[in-house]
């Protein structure tokens, strides 16, 4: 299970995604005018398809990263 937010920077000159998640809410407000962060799905609506696409390998991917257990916790 990830808990982040589901926030993406981008590099508005030449389209590169440069964070996610807690990184990217972390730039809001700190960067050049050019790096924008945007969030790809509104209310459960893709609004940015090729973002949300990258988003969601990132997370995937974090979520694999991650240590597995024999006996994962129950909520």
């Amino acid at each position: 299970m990830i808990n982040e937010p589901s926030v993406v920077a981008i590099n508005q000159k030449n389209k590169q995604v440069l964070a996610i998640g807690d990184d990217a809410r972390k730039m809001v407000g700190r960067t050049p005018a050019h790096i924008v962060a945007i969030r790809p799905l509104v209310d459960g609506v893709v609004s940015d398809f090729e973002v949300t696409q990258q988003m969601l390998k990132y997370f995937i991917e974090k979520v694999h990263r991650e240590k597995f257990s024999l006996f994962p916790r129950q909520e």
